[in-house]
Protein backbone atom coordinates (compact mmCIF):
# COMPACT_ATOMS: atom_id res chain seq x y z
CA UNK A 1 0.00 0.00 0.00
CA UNK A 2 1.35 3.40 -0.98
CA UNK A 3 0.78 6.21 1.49
CA UNK A 4 0.51 9.66 -0.07
CA UNK A 5 2.45 12.20 1.96
CA UNK A 6 1.44 15.87 1.68
CA UNK A 7 3.94 18.26 0.08
CA UNK A 8 3.89 20.54 3.11
CA UNK A 9 3.36 20.00 6.83
CA UNK A 10 -0.26 19.13 7.53
CA UNK A 11 -1.09 18.43 11.19
CA UNK A 12 -4.54 17.10 10.26
CA UNK A 13 -2.93 14.50 7.98
CA UNK A 14 -0.60 13.51 10.80
CA UNK A 15 -3.47 13.11 13.25
CA UNK A 16 -5.45 11.05 10.72
CA UNK A 17 -2.48 8.72 10.24
CA UNK A 18 -2.24 8.28 14.02
CA UNK A 19 -5.97 7.45 14.14
CA UNK A 20 -5.48 4.83 11.44
CA UNK A 21 -2.55 3.27 13.29
CA UNK A 22 -4.56 3.28 16.54
CA UNK A 23 -7.43 1.47 14.84
CA UNK A 24 -5.07 -1.09 13.37
CA UNK A 25 -3.56 -1.72 16.81
CA UNK A 26 -7.03 -2.22 18.29
CA UNK A 27 -7.83 -4.76 15.57
CA UNK A 28 -4.53 -6.52 16.22
CA UNK A 29 -5.34 -6.67 19.94
CA UNK A 30 -8.65 -8.37 19.13
CA UNK A 31 -6.92 -10.85 16.83
CA UNK A 32 -4.34 -11.65 19.50
CA UNK A 33 -7.17 -12.43 21.91
CA UNK A 34 -8.46 -15.01 19.45
CA UNK A 35 -5.07 -16.63 18.75
CA UNK A 36 -4.06 -19.94 20.22
CA UNK A 37 -0.95 -18.90 22.11
CA UNK A 38 0.22 -19.10 25.72
CA UNK A 39 -1.34 -16.55 28.07
CA UNK A 40 2.06 -15.12 29.02
CA UNK A 41 2.85 -14.45 25.38
CA UNK A 42 -0.48 -12.68 24.91
CA UNK A 43 0.25 -10.50 27.94
CA UNK A 44 3.70 -9.61 26.57
CA UNK A 45 2.32 -8.69 23.15
CA UNK A 46 -0.51 -6.67 24.68
CA UNK A 47 1.94 -4.80 26.92
CA UNK A 48 3.95 -3.95 23.81
CA UNK A 49 0.78 -2.76 22.03
CA UNK A 50 -0.07 -0.61 25.07
CA UNK A 51 3.36 1.04 24.91
CA UNK A 52 2.87 1.81 21.21
CA UNK A 53 -0.62 3.19 21.92
CA UNK A 54 0.80 5.47 24.61
CA UNK A 55 3.33 6.86 22.11
CA UNK A 56 0.57 7.45 19.58
CA UNK A 57 -1.49 9.29 22.20
CA UNK A 58 1.54 11.42 23.11
CA UNK A 59 2.01 12.32 19.44
CA UNK A 60 -1.67 13.25 19.17
CA UNK A 61 -1.40 15.46 22.25
CA UNK A 62 1.78 17.03 20.89
CA UNK A 63 0.00 17.77 17.61
CA UNK A 64 -2.75 19.55 19.54
CA UNK A 65 -5.49 17.00 18.89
Amino acid sequence: MKIEIPDSYDPEWQVEQLRIISGQLENLDIEIGQMDMPFGSKVSVRNFLDMISERIEALRDYSGH
